[in-house]
């Protein structure tokens, strides 16, 4: 599931999911990412969990890193992700 660009709300549906973000993606929320289940796919060439940045805010987690251009993604209802959730490519 691919936003694009801009500001989008991710929901998922039943089973598991892949959210993908990229370069310019925007400032996005997914709102009901099952860890274990969904993963988050990174569509950013060489990039590593290394990379990124997670930071805890009141809903759940932001990250950023994945780009140049200040794009962020918050996965709300999450306090905690590895690198198990994400898939690079």
């Amino acid at each position: 599931m691919d936003g694009g660009t801009g500001r989008d709300i991710l929901i998922g549906g039943v089973g598991a999911d892949i959210f993908e973000f990229g370069p310019a993606t925007g400032k996005d929320i997914i709102r009901d990412f099952a860890a274990g289940e969904d993963l988050i796919r990174i569509g950013v060439a060489g990039l590593t969990y290394e990379d990124l940045s997670l930071s805890a805010v009141r809903d759940g987690l932001v990250v950023t890193g994945f780009d140049d251009q200040d794009s962020e993604f918050v996965v709300t209802g999450v306090w905690a992700l590895t690198e198990d959730h994400f898939l690079f490519t």
